[in-house]
């Protein structure tokens, strides 16, 4: 089904890690796709991720989440700007 194609605003929220501590989001998608580049923002419990289309911004963090946190369980390459929002 394609939910996505098309749309103007899509937040997909997923879990930072699955069960067996690896990382879910990824440099390449590795399930089917219906519609490919279509998700503008990633919310998880520990950041909110925007593709700014240049790539993957850390756009907020949790509060007592360190960047370095992130990024260690992140396999996809993020741009960490200089200020950071937290989430609230």
């Amino acid at each position: 089904m394609d939910l996505v194609a098309g749309s103007k605003r899509v937040i997909a929220t997923v879990e930072r890690c699955a069960k067996t501590g690896s990382s879910q989001t990824l440099r390449r998608c590795t399930l089917p796709l219906t519609a490919a580049h279509e998700v503008d923002y990633i919310v998880t419990e520990v950041c909110v991720l925007h593709d700014n289309g240049k790539g993957w911004m850390l756009e907020k963090l949790a509060p007592s989440v360190a960047v370095e946190k992130v990024l260690a369980k992140t396999e996809a390459e993020l741009i960490v700007p200089d200020e950071i929002r937290w989430m609230v």
